[in-house]
């Protein structure tokens, strides 16, 4: 989905600080650039799942085609996501960009 062109892909990436025990969850629309920006707790996979799955449950069907995770170990229960969303995912290539 390198082109940008369809409403309801997404990117999915955690950031983590060396420094303290949260986690910040985006998840960016690569057509609109609109972006949740979700606080989580610890670096476990049902941290991302539940966060993810409140924020984007919000959004019309239309709006959850695709999202592509990174290959962290939070993304393990990236099926169950996929489920609840009615969308597809894939995982990010390392060393792509």
């Amino acid at each position: 989905m390198a082109s940008r062109k369809r409403l309801g892909d997404w990117e999915a990436d955690t950031a983590i600080s060396s420094k303290s025990r949260p986690v910040l969850q985006l998840v960016v629309n690569r057509k609109t650039r609109y972006t949740f920006l979700n606080r989580l707790p610890c670096r476990e996979a049902s941290a991302m799942r539940k966060t993810i799955n409140r924020a984007m449950c919000k959004l019309p069907t239309r709006c959850r085609k695709t999202i592509t995770y990174d290959n962290g170990v939070e993304n393990v229960e990236h099926q169950l996501v996929n489920r609840v969303l009615g969308c597809r995912g894939s995982f990010s290539h390392p060393d792509h960009y």
